[in-house]
């Protein structure tokens, strides 16, 4: 492998990729004359159209812009800026990876307002074409300094690849190019990054880390502060070296236990670690579910508004597990959502910000597996209780301004056009017919949307679930009271590990089930029953 072919695997796997930017599917060359006519015709209808349980609605396009060359790739990275300028719409920041050996590689920023403008406020490039050739680790960092703007970094390399400058910028009204504070290290190809966790220690400022892989494995953590000053507050080794367990996932980070600091995720070795936030936090992990791999995953998103961030973890196959936050964490879903028609994990979870205006949190997914390779969006809603299916579906290659470029990502931006809804940004990985541009498109957030749910249905409050003989060695009896008789509903059993061990259907209508437990081990598991209305879980004791 060339040093060039490197730094651009790494530039995309920093960036949250998942896989080298530049590769074009070669079932997607290779389509038909006819079909490609096809979506030309489409692309001269000049609207979107989106799926919502089965109907199609309109929704409205409030931005699209290109990548600037066919080797741009626009969209390989977006965030969200909050509102820089003061104006009551927020901004966001695009990054274009560019392509080899070309200076096309820069992050740009935009301002939102009721017509947002296609014209970057403030623009970042390669300062020394050609020695410095790559820009990477391009995202937001949070209020690091305090002062209530969202602020970023980004990392530079040379083309000689001997170390990184990771430069740290502050947001607001006056925000420039010229960085706060910088780090500078020895390069690494796989695992160099700098990135947030959240209000770790609950002062009021947004504290980062640096990872350096290599042969170190080490975090090092930097609390925020308004001086800008980069004093290493926490070091953490993973043990044994090499392990990766203290190595934060990025951006999965949120107030998961609703104490009121943020924490952080940590993944290896098929396990997942958890870091609490306090006044005085500590390398020491909180949490470990064992044989269950939290990635990808998002821990922004308040799903049920009850204060604490809840955890959203894509699993295979085609099942998004969620688990709330709150005081009583636990290794087994609360909820599964379920996208289907796919293969393997998503590449894509985020929080979509309250997308309907209802209060809630939404959730966005986007696995690139699904329709051909050509991508799916998949949106549920927030609530007390979620709905399995997704309200809105986008595919890759369908309608305009989807219907020449893949879906690559997608991430709520907040309120862009100042109507005080939030609103959805979708990357696009390229234009089928013209490289890799890539191109951005904001869908205005709707008030519409909702999931449907008949009257005179119990609430959840209402469903109870009784388990007798427990504990038990042979035959238990489940009985079921308040439950829906308008749906059928899924009884699965879990180790205190998360592992489901075993599945049950139940027909509509079902009060009473038998269920021998002679297939499991002693110990202790928990029994959830759930359909579309309601959920409950009971914990089941195995003696043999």
């Amino acid at each position: 492998m060339d040093k060039l072919t490197s730094i651009r695997q790494f530039t995309t796997f920093q960036s949250g990729l998942g896989k080298r930017a530049g590769i074009l599917s070669l079932e997607a060359t290779k389509m038909s004359t006819r079909i490609l006519s096809v979506f030309n015709l489409l692309k001269r209808v000049g609207f979107a159209i989106l799926f919502l349980g089965g109907s199609a609605i309109a929704q409205e396009v409030i931005w699209v812009r290109n990548g600037e060359t066919a080797n741009s790739h626009f969209g390989a990275a977006i965030y969200p800026l909050g509102d820089q300028n003061e104006d009551g719409c927020t901004d966001w920041m695009v990054w274009s990876v560019g392509g080899f050996f070309e200076e096309t590689d820069r992050v740009e920023f935009f301002r939102g307002g009721e017509t947002p403008s296609q014209v970057p406020y403030l623009l970042f490039h390669p300062r020394l074409f050609p020695v410095e050739l790559y820009m990477l680790n391009v995202r937001t960092i949070g209020d690091f300094d305090g002062d209530g703007f969202e602020d970023w970094v980004i990392g530079y390399t040379s083309n000689e690849f001997d170390s990184v400058m990771f430069e740290l910028y502050k947001g607001g009204v006056e925000s420039d190019t010229i960085a706060e504070a910088s780090l500078s290290v020895a390069f690494d190809f796989s695992t160099d990054r700098v990135g947030r966790i959240g209000d770790h220690n609950g002062d009021g400022y947004a504290d980062i880390y640096f990872y350096h892989g290599d042969n170190s494995d080490v975090t090092h953590v930097y609390f925020g502060n308004s001086s800008w000053e980069l004093s290493e507050d926490l070091t953490n080794q993973g043990e044994p070296i090499g392990s990766g367990n203290g190595n934060p996932q990025p951006d999965v980070f949120g107030d998961f236990n609703g104490d009121h600091f943020d924490d952080y995720v940590a993944r290896t070795g098929g396990n997942t670690y958890f870091y609490f936030g306090s006044a005085e936090p500590d390398t020491i992990p909180d949490l470990i579910w064992e044989g269950n791999f939290a990635f990808p995953a998002t821990l922004s998103a308040d799903l049920n508004g009850d204060g604490a961030k809840d955890l959203a973890v894509s699993r295979d196959p085609r099942t998004i597990h969620v688990h709330l936050g709150g005081s009583e964490i636990s290794s087994v879903p609360t909820f599964e959502l379920d996208y289907q028609d796919c293969n393997n994990t998503a590449q894509s979870i985020s929080t979509s910000g309250d997308y309907n205006s209802d209060g809630f949190e939404d959730l966005v997914v986007v696995n690139h597996n699904c329709d051909n390779g050509f991508g799916r969006l998949s949106l549920w809603l927030g609530g007390f209780w979620l709905n399995p299916d997704p309200v809105i579906e986008i595919t890759g290659l369908s309608v305009p301004p989807f219907n020449d470029v893949p879906i690559w990502r997608a991430i709520g931006l907040g309120d862009v056009n100042g109507d005080s809804i939030d609103d959805l940004a979708v990357a696009c990985e390229g234009e089928i017919l013209d490289g890799r541009r890539g191109r951005v498109v904001i869908l205005s957030g709707d008030t519409s949307l909702h999931v449907d749910a008949n009257d005179g249905l119990p609430l959840a409050r209402d469903f109870s679930m009784t388990i007798y003989p427990n504990p038990a060695n042979g035959y238990v009896r489940l009985e079921f009271a308040g439950i829906s008789p308008h749906y059928s509903s899924d009884l699965n059993i879990y180790n205190l590990l998360g592992q489901r061990v075993d599945h049950l259907f139940m027909p509509i209508g079902t009060s009473t089930l038998s269920y021998n437990v002679a297939g499991l081990t002693s110990g202790i598991y928990l029994v959830q029953a759930q359909n579309s209305t309601m959920i409950q879980t009971q914990k089941l004791v195995v003696l043999k």
